[in-house]
């Protein structure tokens, strides 16, 4: 059996909702749709989408690096907008982190669990076996 790694979400509705922040299955990582929500339920970055982004994306990493991985492991980002005009600063901040990277990229527009919240970022990563 493949070991399975979990990471807790730690948002006012993952209880209801019964998920992860990341789960980790062999050689495979999934990150959640994450946003810039902090550790005591709050959302980050204002109204600014440029730094919900950046927020949010490090709470991409935060979830990445807890069960093994890095942003130079992900092979696909999803970018979730409450508001397509923001995307300009979203990419932005995605550039950030991925220009070097360069994953495959899905960009939708949604409504968020949140009227607050601006964007969410969601990850695939495949970790290398050790050398």
């Amino acid at each position: 059996m493949i070991a399975r790694t979990t990471v807790p979400a730690v948002t006012p509705w993952a209880e209801s909702l019964c998920y992860s922040r990341a789960v980790r299955s062999g050689n495979l990582v999934a990150v959640s749709q994450t946003s810039a929500v902090d550790l005591q339920g709050m959302i980050s970055g204002g109204k600014d989408p440029y730094q919900q982004a950046v927020h949010a994306l490090h709470n991409v990493e935060a979830a990445l690096r807890a069960v093994g991985a890095e942003f130079g492991h992900v092979i696909r980002s999803r970018i979730y907008l409450a508001r397509f005009e923001d995307l300009p600063e979203v990419a932005k901040a995605h550039a950030e982190v991925f220009r070097d990277i360069l994953p495959a990229v899905t960009i939708l527009t949604c409504t968020m669990v949140a009227a607050e919240i601006l964007v969410e970022f969601e990850v695939d990563a495949i970790v290398p076996d050790p050398a």
